[in-house]
């Protein structure tokens, strides 16, 4: 898969998602400039737990939100609850 073809099936896996508009936009606007490894992970992920979306929706926010704030125990926080997340999924 090349990366138009990449963004291509992300655009139509998040605009086909039950994700609120605001949520949908927030996830084209982050995957907007994204490296393709970035978009491949993403994609993976979609793919492998799609149901998941808005789990992964509250993560994305809570990292900005850390970053914003430069909270770095609230990031290592996140990184904990997503691999808790993913082990029990």
């Amino acid at each position: 898969m090349n990366e138009s073809e990449l963004k291509s099936a992300l655009t139509k896996l998040i605009s086909e998602s039950s994700l609120s508009p605001e949520d949908k936009d927030l996830w084209n606007k982050s995957l907007e400039n994204s490296p393709f490894e970035i978009m491949l992970a993403v994609h993976s992920f979609l793919i492998d737990y799609g149901g998941k979306l808005q789990e992964a929706t509250n993560f994305l926010k809570r990292k900005i939100s850390a970053i914003n704030s430069k909270d770095s125990s609230a990031w290592n926080g996140i990184l904990k609850d997503e691999d808790l997340f993913l082990n029990q999924n």
